[in-house]
């Protein structure tokens, strides 16, 4: 049943079509607790060092701005990649939906690997745009050549949870991996 049809009978209750509600509670739960883990990586970042001197929030600071504009441009790739999958859905092309969520991991980790090199190798040149001081900019080539590797592990995150959404799997105790 999908939820264009739940959404065409009308329920006991009126308007309120609980059998809709439920559909999406079920795929808004997951979403929802995605985006803040998701989220919640600078805080957690923020956390851990707020013990630390000063020089190290700021490096981390400005750090996790460049670490969040790699992982926007990520969110692009993935988001073009879920249109193909969601388009292969729609045409019940299985072995398709596959083959482009593959390729969708596969262009985000190329994707993810351009910043990862550029932290590693210019991270004190990225930091140094932001702040001027010495400390911050070698703490900060730390930050961001450590954190760098993360972006591996976002790239297949974000395609794999795109393309169960584009599947409409992305629901509490239904999910198959799609690949």
């Amino acid at each position: 049943m999908t939820t264009q049809h739940l959404a065409l009978k009308k329920g006991k209750s009126g308007y309120m079509n609980i059998a809709l509600l439920k559909s999406a509670l079920m795929i808004a739960i997951p979403v929802t607790l995605q985006t803040l883990f998701f989220s919640s990586k600078g805080l957690i970042d923020l956390m851990m060092i707020g013990q630390l001197s000063e020089e190290n929030i700021a490096a981390m600071g400005v750090g996790s701005r460049a670490l969040f504009v790699a992982t926007i441009l990520l969110s692009g790739v993935t988001a073009g990649g879920a249109m193909l999958v969601a388009q292969f859905h729609g045409a019940r092309k299985e072995k398709r939906i596959s083959q482009s969520t593959a390729l969708t991991w596969l262009m985000t980790s190329l994707f993810a690997i351009a910043p990862m090199l550029l932290f590693a190798t210019y991270g004190a040149d990225i930091v140094g745009l932001s702040s001027g001081d010495d400390i911050v900019r070698h703490l900060g080539h730390q930050y961001l050549t450590i954190t760098g590797i993360s972006l591996l592990f976002i790239a297949y995150s974000t395609s794999i949870a795109a393309a169960l959404r584009s599947t409409h799997q992305a629901t509490l105790g239904n999910i198959r991996h799609p690949i």
